[in-house]
C-alpha cells in the first residue's frame, strides 16, 4: 500500500506495479487488480480507457518488459520463465515473444545476454 501511495498520481503506474508484483502468483486479473486498489472493475477500465489504456495491453506490456529483462540478465529457463509469466506452454511464451520483439526468447538471449539457453 505504501508503494502505491507514492504512484497515486498515475493510475498506469499503479496498475503496472499491481500486475508486476502478482505476476508469478498468478493474481494479475482485472477483478484482483482492482479490488487491490479499491474500485470496482468496471470503474478501473473506465479510468483505463479515459487515459488511453486497456488493462489487457498493460498485462501484456509488463509481461514482456519482464521477460525481455529475464531472457537477458538472468539464467532462468525459459520454460520456467513461460511458467512464471502465465503462458500455457514454452511455445506459446514464445509466439508472444517473437510477436513483440521480432526474434524467439532464446535468440534473444544469445544475442544480447549471452547466457546460455536452458
Amino acid at each position: 500500500r505504501t508503494l502505491l501511495d507514492g504512484l497515486q498520481d498515475s493510475l498506469e503506474l499503479q496498475v503496472r506495479s499491481l500486475i508486476t508484483q502478482t505476476l508469478g502468483m498468478r493474481q494479475h486479473s482485472l477483478g484482483h487488480i482492482s479490488q487491490l486498489l479499491c474500485l470496482h472493475p468496471r470503474t478501473l477500465q473506465r479510468r483505463l480507457q479515459a487515459e488511453g489504456l486497456h488493462f489487457k495491453q498493460l498485462v501484456h506490456r509488463v509481461k514482456m518488459d519482464t521477460a525481455s529483462w529475464h531472457v537477458q540478465a538472468s539464467n532462468m529457463p525459459l520454460t520456467l520463465l513461460a511458467d512464471v509469466l502465465g503462458y500455457a506452454d514454452l511455445a506459446a511464451f514464445s509466439k508472444a515473444f517473437r510477436n513483440e520483439f521480432g526474434q524467439s526468447p532464446s535468440a534473444w538471449r544469445q544475442l544480447h545476454g549471452n547466457l546460455p539457453d536452458r
